[in-house]
C-alpha cells in the first residue's frame, strides 16, 4: 500500500482554530452570580465564594490546554509532510481536547467529588495518551519529520520519557482517594512539568522533535 504524504499547512490551522475555541469555551462558561438585592456586596462576596472552585479548575484547564497547544505547535514544527494516520491521530486528539470543557464544568460544580475528579483525570490522561501514541507513530518516518529529529530504534527509557505524562494523570487519579487536595495539586503542577523544555529529548541514533508533552 502506497502512502500517500500531504502539506501540513491544513491540519496546523484547523488545529489552532480549535484550541482558540476551546480556550474562549472555558471563559464562557463562568456566569456572573445573580443577587437578590443589587447593592448587597456582602451577598456578592458570598456568592463569588461559592463559585471560585469553578474559578480554578476553570484556569487549571485554560492553562493545561494552552500548554498542550504549546506541545502541539512545537511537535508539527519539525514536521516535513504529513500521512493520513497523522490526520486521523490528530483528529482524535482534538476530540479528546474538545471534551474537557465537561468535565472542568462537572469538577467544577462538584469539586469534592470523587468521580468528578476522576472523570476530570481520566480526560487529560486520555489527552497525553493519545498525544504520546502520535509521536510514538511518527518516530521513523523520514519523510514526514526532520532529519535531523528522526530516531531509528527506542530504548526503554525512551519508552519511558514517552509515556510518563499519561502515567503521571494516572498517579493523580490514585492519590485524589487519599485526598482531593492532592489530586488539585497534581493538576497545578502537571501542566508546569509538561511545559519544561527539554524534558522528552530522546538520544537514541537521533533525535525527536522537543514537544514537552510527556
Amino acid at each position: 500500500m502506497v502512502t500517500i504524504y500531504l502539506s501540513k499547512r491544513r491540519l496546523e490551522a484547523f488545529s489552532d482554530a480549535v484550541f482558540a475555541i476551546l480556550m474562549t469555551l472555558l471563559v464562557l462558561e463562568l456566569k456572573s452570580p445573580i443577587l437578590s438585592e443589587a447593592n448587597d456586596s456582602h451577598q456578592l462576596m458570598e456568592k463569588l465564594l461559592d463559585i471560585s472552585p469553578k474559578f480554578l479548575i476553570g484556569t487549571i484547564s485554560f492553562i493545561s490546554i494552552s500548554v498542550i497547544w504549546i506541545n502541539h505547535y512545537n511537535f508539527f514544527h519539525h514536521f516535513k509532510l504529513i500521512n493520513h494516520i497523522i490526520l486521523f491521530l490528530n483528529v482524535i486528539l482534538l476530540l479528546t481536547v474538545s471534551f474537557l470543557p465537561y468535565p472542568t464544568a462537572v469538577i467544577g460544580n462538584y469539586p469534592m467529588n470523587e468521580t468528578a475528579i476522576v472523570f476530570y483525570g481520566g480526560t487529560m490522561f486520555s489527552i497525553y495518551l493519545v498525544f504520546s501514541l502520535m509521536k510514538l507513530y511518527a518516530y521513523k518516518d523520514a519523510k514526514m519529520i526532520e532529519d535531523d529529529y528522526i530516531v531509528k530504534s527506542l530504548s526503554l527509557k525512551d519508552y519511558l520519557k514517552l509515556f510518563f505524562s499519561p502515567f503521571l494523570y494516572l498517579v493523580t487519579i490514585a492519590i485524589s482517594f487519599i485526598h482531593p487536595y492532592l489530586a488539585y495539586l497534581g493538576f497545578i503542577l502537571l501542566p508546569i512539568y509538561n511545559v519544561l523544555p527539554g524534558k522528552t529529548r530522546l538520544k537514541n541514533t537521533t533525535n525527536f522533535p522537543e514537544t514537552q508533552t510527556n
